[in-house]
Formats: C-alpha cells, structure tokens, sequence
C-alpha cells in the first residue's frame, strides 16, 4: 500500500528493485506510454521519470492534455540506465544522479553515473542534499503534483509524490528522513500507481517519456503489500509527520 503522511504520499522499497521503463525509438525519443502501459512490463509500481519534450509537437492540436494525448514522440532529456534503457543526458550539468550498484544506492552530482551502476536516473533539480532541504524557496511556488525519487536515511529508496510548491514538498521529504531527494517531473505528468491499482497524481493519466518501476523480487510473485516492498510502518510515519508540524 501506499503511505500517506498529511498530504505527502510515500513507497519505499529495496534499492535493487529500480529500474527503468521507456521504449525506444532511438537515439534520446521514446514512445510515450501510461502508467498502466510501463505496469504491464512486469514492475509492482511506477513513478513518472524525468522531464521531457513532445518530439512531434508540430503536428499536434487542440488542448495541452489532447496534444500530450495524441503524442507519438518524446524527447527524453535527462540520462537513464536500466535493463532495457539507455539514454544520455541532454543536461549533463544539472541535479543529481542516482544509481544503483550492488544492490545499494549511490547518489553523484550532475549526470554522472556511479562505476558499476546497473540502474541510473538523473532528476533536477536536486531538492535535497545531506539532509538538507535544498530546493530554492523563491522558485516553483506554486501548488502542482511534484514527484521525487528519494533515498532515506534507513538506505532505502521511495517514491514520493505531493501537492506543494517545491520548498514545501521538499521540506516534507525531510522530515521523513530523506537524505537525498531528486524531483522527476510533475504538473500533468505527476503520478505513483501501483499493480493493484493504487493510485496518487494528477488524473490526467498523461502518457510520458519515462517511468521509474519498482520490479518484484526475484523469484517471487509478491505485489504491493505482500512483503515484496518494503513500506513506513504506522508508528514512523506517526513520528515524522509529527516532527513535521512542529518545525
């Protein structure tokens, strides 16, 4: 199941579980693709993936939503590395880089990929550093879907997803114990959807460039809820949502 912690949503699970899903039709373009769509490739939970751009958007009409609707092409523009995908970065300087290396997470500056890594993804902006809520007061204040792949204090990685200017989403992320934290993407596009049909975001279920997935456990058929993530017991999300309301 999904945590929710006020109005902050929250999955962890095992850092060897990430992966990537994005189908390629070449070069930095992927088709764009739903949740349920990257769900169908075998994962337990999807978290929209970094920012992007419509790769065909002169021959789109209509509304925004019908342009993402009719959408053929996307233009992924921060680098990913899974078992199927491999994309650079069109930023190689911007935010932070999280990759996956003998079952734990490394977290590196900018689109740097760490020796050995096996899964990465690049989010920007990089809104939280060392335990330290880094994301600019002053910049995205307004109240959208924000997302965020985290690293907590207890090694694990999350899924996160709010409504709340960045500052605020990532002062959230903190006071859960996030260590590092990278945005993905949000607006339209924020959106945590589980295999059993848990769902937080936005209700467009816009089709997008990318998709972060937690996969099932080797050898194991366990979903969301089965022992095959690993998720904030009652009494930790108490505790920090608490700590939360005092600062």
């Amino acid at each position: 199941m999904i945590e929710r912690v006020g109005s902050l949503s929250l999955l962890r699970f095992d850092p060897s579980r990430l992966d990537v899903f994005a189908p390629s039709l070449g070069g930095n373009r992927s088709r764009p693709t739903t949740a349920q769509e990257a769900l169908a490739s075998g994962a337990v939970a999807v978290l929209d993936g970094p920012m992007f751009s419509r790769c065909d958007s002169a021959a789109l009409s209509g509304t925004d939503a019908e342009r993402y609707a009719q959408s053929q092409c996307s233009r992924v523009e921060y680098a990913l590395l899974g078992s199927e995908v491999s994309v650079g970065s069109l930023y190689p300087s911007n935010g932070a880089t999280f990759s996956i290396v003998e079952g734990r997470a490394v977290v590196l500056p900018d689109a740097q990929v760490a020796q050995g890594a096996r899964v990465a993804v690049q989010t920007y902006p990089h809104i939280v550093r060392a335990g330290r809520n880094i994301a600019n007061p002053e910049h995205d204040t307004d109240r959208t879907w924000r997302a965020a792949l985290v690293l907590l204090d207890t090694k694990e990685l999350a899924f996160a997803i709010m409504q709340a200017s960045m500052h605020a989403f990532a002062a959230a992320l903190v006071a859960l114990g996030a260590v590092e934290a990278g945005y993905t993407d949000g607006g339209g596009s924020g959106r945590l959807e589980t295999a059993d049909g848990q769902r937080v975001g936005s209700s467009e279920n816009r089709r997008v460039g990318s998709w972060l997935v937690v996969r099932a456990a080797e050898g194991s058929d366990e979903g969301i809820g089965g022992g095959g993530l690993l998720l904030l017991g009652a009494a930790l999300v108490g505790a920090a949502w608490l700590a939360m309301r005092r600062r």
